[in-house]
């Protein structure tokens, strides 16, 4: 009878061993054999969530084809043939995006002084893949910068976003919507140092007005050629009519202080543009809370050295739902040293990690592909060898559109002891 018994329970067992085989078998049956897939296993997986919150997967997996995400879940499965990376202990974050990097720190080139009006200066002309500035960005998190013109035109230029990838050629360019610089400080007038109009900062907003009225059309009513703001007709750019708020162009306005962010709205609102607030060093939070009509700013550099009221400025805008990216202007504090400097000061985890992801790329219309670690984003990732926001974290690795562009000194040498051992 026990023997029976013992053979019944030795069935049922065996029985339910099968199942389970089976059971495991027919759900990664689906995983097709892929030689082209690159899996990162094992990371927490910070990324924004979209809606600005943020989701952490303590034991995340990361399926990387081609220069995509094809899938982010936790803790899945790993398809036959596919290249996998153990990253367990490490953490994974979108590329940190600079929303204004002066090019000058790269070329010298920041300005063309002929003009007031230069809308069509490039300042990534000169601009160096090769450099080696690219090491240092990736040392950052940086993966993405918004090239930009400096502060010593009312119209300064072109603004491009170039991924940061060493020896490319030409650069590599994120398509979206037209971005212009424009800038309304002294440093664009006479007092700034220059030998040419404007001579005041009401002249340069006053100049600015008329430059922006001719260029963009009220919203919906067809596209307008830029014209420079003394009347004289130029064959430059042409800007088309966006079909959505997403495709207008932007604009991003170097500002001083409060006043000229309010006497350029009435020029601004209702047109195919949308205006984004550059630096705005003289506003404090007070002041912020008076600012009406602007859904879009770009911060910093904060540094240690800033006051306590510039760094209480990102949690005042985020209470107000301002969009706010951080930037670095090309300087030697990083975007991270902005966000950290906040986050001391009341901002939140998920608005810092949003401040250098995801807001910089709805600043810039880029969204759809840049700031998340999501299906059918580009793979632009960070791997960091813990969390970065306790500044105990340092980078380990880069992966640019699906391929990895940099590895950390000290990881290069522990792979080449493993390969010698």
């Amino acid at each position: 009878m026990i023997q029976a018994r013992n053979r019944s329970s030795n069935m049922k067992f065996n029985c339910l061993s099968g199942l389970l085989v089976a059971l495991l078998l027919l759900s990664t049956s689906g995983l097709k054999a892929d030689s082209h897939l690159t899996v990162l296993k094992g990371a927490r997986v910070v990324s924004p969530d979209g809606k600005g919150g943020v989701t952490v997967l303590k034991n995340g997996t990361v399926y990387l084809k081609g220069q995509k995400i094809q899938q982010v879940g936790d803790n899945l499965p790993v398809p036959k043939g596919a290249k996998v990376v153990d990253l367990k202990g490490k953490w994974i974050l979108p590329g940190f995006i600079d929303a204004h990097y002066l090019s000058g720190s790269f070329t010298g080139e920041t300005n063309e002084y002929s003009d007031a009006i230069t809308q069509n200066f490039s300042p990534t002309v000169a601009f160096d893949p090769w450099g080696k500035g690219f090491a240092k960005l990736h040392q950052k998190g940086v993966t993405t910068i918004a090239v930009s013109p400096g502060n010593q035109n009312v119209v300064g230029g072109k603004v491009e976003l170039i991924r940061v990838c060493p020896g490319k050629y030409p650069l590599e360019r994120i398509a979206g919507p037209d971005l212009i610089k424009a800038a309304v400080g002294y440093e664009a007038t006479v007092s700034g140092g220059l030998q040419r109009a404007p001579t005041s900062v009401s002249g340069a907003v006053k100049m600015l007005r008329t430059w922006i009225e001719k260029t963009f059309k009220p919203a919906g009513k067809g596209a307008k050629d830029l014209t420079q703001a003394k009347g004289k007709e130029e064959t430059l750019i042409t800007l088309p009519e966006p079909k959505t708020q997403e495709a207008a162009a932007r604009l991003l306005i170097h500002i001083e202080a409060r006043t000229q962010a309010a006497r350029l709205l009435g020029s601004i609102e209702g047109r195919n543009v949308v205006p984004v607030l550059l630096h705005g060093s003289g506003i404090t939070p007070e002041a912020w809370r008076l600012v009406e009509g602007y859904s879009h700013a770009v911060l910093g550099p904060l540094s240690f050295e800033s006051s306590i009221k510039a760094l209480s400025i990102p949690k005042e805008l985020a209470a107000k739902k301002i969009n706010f990216a951080f930037a670095t202007d090309g300087d030697t504090e990083d975007l991270l040293t902005s966000a950290v400097l906040a986050m001391n000061n009341g901002l939140k985890f998920e608005e810092a990690v949003n401040s250098l992801t995801l807001n910089p790329a709805k600043i810039f219309g880029v969204d759809k592909n840049l700031g998340r670690i999501a299906k059918d984003y580009d793979a632009d990732l960070v791997v960091w060898s813990n969390n970065p926001f306790s500044f105990k974290g340092k980078v380990e690795s880069v992966w640019c559109l699906g391929k990895k562009v940099y590895d950390a000194p000290s990881t290069v040498k522990k792979a080449a002891k493993k390969e010698k051992k």
